[in-house]
């Protein structure tokens, strides 16, 4: 935009002058003079300013136009990409269906190959089934006119060497017939009563058996519970009272020479929620250390022999492994912590 510029300035300039008095003397002296000047510039900047306007539309255009060319770019590598990917997917798909056909047809075939034979089998089968019944029915009806006779036989020749039980079976049925048919019914009432009673009886001491029985059977469980508690009791420890329990740890040491040296604490999960914790347990074992006793190291010995035994298996790289493991246990010592 247009605008008004204002400069002043002041000249200063030194001059020697040349005067006569009134009594005609001449005299000079040294005067400063000082005359103040103010410029003031107008600048017409509409030239300029319309240009910066045209060269920014000219920018913003092709700021555009940049905009534009990127999100085209962007839009057809994200469809080639897409394309790729539907074509990629297409071709997986295509091959795992071809696949998947192919097996089904080759299934298919074993299928129908395995149905023919079973329907064959199973013509088969019923046709022996037809077979068999056949033969299973004339047997079985020879069979049965032969036991039928033998029934016969059986029963009158039971009956020739039982008759008199059979007479006495008669007659007993002929007595009890005539007493209910006779005017004793009242006895056969009567006596049906005092059976019935009698049984109540007995049915209400069975139950009452077994309900003594029930109640010994929950005496017997409350007494159980009672002492099993006080069991408990006496194995818990008191409210605040101190106790000393001994938890698992492994302590292994591991050195590169002899002089540096590095321990490792490997415990349980179990032990490190019950809040103990590496530092503790190295400030507890560490400088305690003791010779194993003979017998100890031994039974030690057979157990990590018979590891190496079982790891060896035949394999060449396992047994270079196992006999380098056998050198360093035999150079190392072999010592617990107290």
């Amino acid at each position: 935009m247009s605008y008004t510029k204002h400069i002043h300035d002041v000249i200063t300039l030194s001059k020697t002058v040349t005067f006569t008095d009134s009594q005609g003397q001449s005299h000079s002296r040294e005067v400063t003079l000082h005359e103040p000047i103010d410029i003031y510039v107008e600048v017409d900047t509409s030239p300029f300013d319309s240009s910066v306007r045209t060269c920014n539309a000219h920018v913003q255009g092709l700021t555009a136009s940049v905009a534009l060319f990127q999100a085209g770019e962007i839009e057809a590598k994200q469809q080639s990409a897409q394309d790729i990917c539907d074509a990629t997917t297409k071709g997986f798909f295509g091959v795992i269906d071809q696949n998947i056909s192919i097996q089904n047809a080759e299934e298919e075939a074993q299928m129908t190959a395995l149905a023919g034979e079973l329907i064959q089998q199973s013509k088969e089968l019923a046709r022996k089934q037809t077979v068999m019944s056949g033969d299973y029915n004339r047997i079985k009806e020879r069979y049965s006119k032969l036991f039928d006779d033998l029934n016969g036989e059986l029963k009158n020749r039971i009956y020739s060497l039982l008759a008199p039980c059979f007479d006495f079976v008669e007659r007993a049925t002929a007595e009890q017939r005539r007493k209910v048919d006779s005017s004793l019914l009242s006895t056969v009432v009567v006596d049906g009563d005092e059976t019935a009673k009698v049984r109540t009886a007995i049915a209400a001491s069975h139950v009452k058996s077994n309900a003594v029985n029930l109640i010994n059977s929950a005496k017997d469980y409350i007494d159980s519970q009672a002492e099993l508690a006080g069991r408990i009791a006496a194995v818990l420890c008191d409210e605040g009272s101190e106790a000393t329990y001994k938890v698992p740890v492994m302590v292994v040491e591991s050195s590169s020479d002899e002089t540096h040296g590095d321990t490792q604490v490997i415990m349980h999960d179990t032990t490190r929620r019950l809040g103990v914790t590496e530092q503790a347990v190295r400030q507890s074992v560490m400088g305690s250390t003791a010779d194993f006793r003979q017998e100890d190291k031994q039974k030690i010995d057979n157990y990590f022999f018979a590891a190496l035994d079982a790891y060896n298996d035949g394999d060449s790289r396992k047994a270079r492994v196992a006999e380098v493991v056998r050198r360093l246990y035999a150079g190392a010592g072999t010592r617990t912590y107290a």
